[in-house]
């Protein structure tokens, strides 16, 4: 029966283990910006996650009422928590993405 058998190995992409979760719209949820589920438009900010990163949404994009707070939680996370990400802003984000094209 061995002769006769094809075993596939794989594992997920990132070959890593995890011991860290960052849910970042929770802290949203605590500061009132968002319902903890989404299913109305009574949210002022969310993040938006997808492979490793994640973008701030505002549901009005003139609410820098909304936006303060936000800058707010992530400046007093604790050291622990900032070190696994960086934070950047939309000036940062195109020059990194003009960096990347080439341009």
């Amino acid at each position: 029966m061995l002769d006769k058998t094809t075993f596939i190995i794989t594992g997920d992409y990132g070959f890593s283990d995890i011991r860290l979760r960052l849910q970042p719209n929770s802290w949203l949820v605590e500061a009132g910006l968002r319902e903890e589920t989404l299913g109305t438009d009574n949210w002022r900010a969310r993040f938006y996650t997808a492979g490793g990163a994640a973008f701030l949404l505002l549901h009005n994009s003139n609410d820098m009422e909304a936006l303060r707070p936000v800058g707010n939680i992530l400046k007093n996370l604790s050291t622990s928590t900032r070190q696994f990400f960086k934070n950047i802003d939309r000036s940062q984000l195109d020059e990194l993405v003009q960096t990347l094209m080439g341009h």
